[in-house]
């Protein structure tokens, strides 16, 4: 391990327990909950002078662009070049040491439990050094009329810069150390390319990056991928026993080690060369929501136009294995508006100014208000507490007439209510339409502000840490169902239309002010303006629930 990369120790009660680094650059998600350690490091220039009053900056390897920089923990060197932060939970983080006459360090650190990585005895210093600079080209390939605005990212230091129709774009300030870059592009939705710099960013040089050539998708060969491997579908009573067709549905894809070769994928800091195709092979749209290189994770979204039910053989396929390319991923084709979604929330995206990200074009971004994350049902999941406002501003998408609402839930401690779901009407008392959990009977209620007064209440089982509602109301048949763990539970009906009134916020895990908190985690939540039958009540279920049998991959 080499020393001038290792920016701190962490120190448990009784002493010195771990220092760890990246094995490769790698975008994940910061701390989750777990117990915490305590952070000490030094910095010095490079004669071995302190660097005394120097500030460092603890960031959350979340952090792509100047959303999350206000989550900094921030602190700075005494007269020796020491600091120390305490109250750190495990996770990824980066180190940026801001010291006197514009010198400074970048530095990627792992923090892992205490009782799981070896100890260090001491501490190693962190040395800074003169700023450099990084130009990016990024060029138009053929079949472009011309290039389209785009965004370059250097994850880690909280920025993000605007590239022109010119492809050339000059950072500058650039502390010393060995970055990745990641180049975006909201053309046919999301596209972007992640990888490391094409050398180490050295003080007081101009470090020449690229060029990274933008091509439509359409003209790609995908016969010159050199990997593929099929995925079937069972949706036979030995897989996820649903009877009819589901139209235009999102399959998750879970990968690992077990069931997929991640050393076969070229760009393998975020798949930037997974492609997807039916049987005949068409293209299909996919979402990246997690790719965890060093880990050999990921949860990966493709859409089929049909998920056929009763049958053990509907098959796609997943190519990789090339290089040099950008990604075609985009959560907005996923979750078209064409199939009804009107919103869709994986709580582990960000948008600009810290929100959680809607992955439709309807942006209904959730404020993240003080929750934190954990491991969920397919990915990362958000924590919510009483107090938490997790809202999204008013939007018409948010006022369907028939509508389909459903999400994972998770409570933590005993609660006699909590709301899952919220639609406020400013200055009414009833929310428009709303999800209750009642901890102590264990029943979920769903409630529409309508001339009818009658509630849905569904008993959800024990035994499950995690548990999936579906809340559906179709206009037409005036009729309110709720689905717990794929079932139906219980309906009611005469109900409606839908007394919206007045538009108000969405709220998810309480209502506005933060009352009638719900204490526990939410995962995968959606609103649809469509009437979900009970086979895609179902599917929801099936699809992600832990332990899913229905997807299957071909032994490797």
């Amino acid at each position: 391990m080499n020393p001038l990369r290792i920016a701190l120790c962490l120190i448990a009660a009784g002493g010195f327990a771990a220092c760890g680094l990246f094995q490769e650059p790698q975008a994940r998600g910061g701390g989750l909950e777990g117990e915490t350690l305590t952070l000490q490091g030094r910095a010095v220039y490079a004669d071995g002078t302190p660097a005394a009053a120097a500030e460092i900056r603890l960031r959350s390897s979340d952090a792509t662009d100047t959303a999350l920089v206000s989550a900094d923990v921030i602190t700075t060197t005494d007269a020796n070049g020491d600091y120390k932060i305490v109250g750190v939970q495990p996770g990824d983080y980066y180190i940026i040491t801001e010291a006197k006459d514009a010198q400074g360090s970048f530095q990627e650190l792992h923090v892992a439990p205490a009782d799981s990585v070896p100890v260090i005895p001491v501490a190693l210093p962190d040395t800074v050094k003169p700023k450099g600079a990084v130009r990016v080209r990024v060029l138009i390939g053929a079949g472009l009329v011309r290039l389209p605005p785009g965004l370059v990212q250097m994850p880690g230091l909280g920025k993000q810069y605007g590239i022109d129709s010119t492809g050339v774009l000059l950072i500058k300030d650039v502390p010393p150390g060995d970055y990745f870059i990641r180049v975006t592009y909201p053309y046919f939705g999301l596209i972007h390319r992640l990888t490391p710099l094409q050398g180490k960013v050295k003080a007081g040089d101009t470090l020449e990056v690229g060029p990274y050539t933008l091509s439509p998708f359409a003209d790609e060969d995908l016969s010159t991928w050199k990997h593929s491997l099929t995925v079937t579908l069972n949706t036979k009573p030995t897989g996820a026993d649903i009877a009819q067709n589901v139209i235009g549905f999102p399959v998750l894809l879970r990968l690992d080690t077990s069931n997929f070769p991640f050393s076969d994928v070229t760009e393998r800091l975020d798949g930037s060369d997974l492609r997807f195709t039916d049987a005949r092979g068409k293209r299909l749209a996919f979402e990246i929501e997690n790719w965890d290189a060093p880990g050999s994770k990921a949860q990966i979204w493709v859409r089929l136009d049909t998920v056929y039910g009763n049958r053990d053989d509907q098959s796609f396929n997943i190519l990789f294995g090339k290089a040099d390319v950008f990604s075609p991923a985009s959560p907005q084709a996923v979750y078209d508006t064409g199939d009804g979604v009107n919103a869709a929330w994986h709580f582990a995206m960000y948008n600009a100014g810290g929100l959680l990200s809607d992955a439709t074009v309807n942006g209904n971004l959730l404020r993240m208000g003080t929750t934190r994350k954990e491991s969920g049902v397919t990915g990362q999941a958000w924590i919510v507490q009483p107090g938490d406002e997790l809202g999204a501003e008013p939007t018409a998408s948010q006022e369907p007439a028939s509508l389909s609402l459903a999400g994972w839930f998770k409570q933590k401690g005993s609660q006699s209510l909590g709301r899952l779901a919220w639609k406020h009407r400013r200055g009414e008392i009833e929310a428009a339409y709303s999800v209750t959990w009642l901890g102590g009977e264990r029943i979920v209620e769903f409630a529409l502000a309508t001339a009818e007064t009658g509630t849905v209440r569904a008993p959800v089982p024990t035994g499950k840490d995690w548990n999936h509602f579906a809340a559906v109301y179709d206009a037409k048949a005036k009729v309110a169902s709720v689905y717990v763990n794929g079932k139906l539970a219980a309906s009611l009906t005469n109900q409606g239309p839908i007394a919206y009134r007045t538009a108000g916020d969405l709220m998810l895990g309480s209502q506005p002010g933060g009352l009638n908190g719900f204490k526990g985690s939410l995962d995968e939540f959606r609103l649809y303006r469509t009437v979900w039958s009970p086979a895609r009540a179902a599917l929801e279920y099936q699809n992600s629930r832990p332990n899913a049998n229905w997807v299957i991959f071909p032994p490797h």
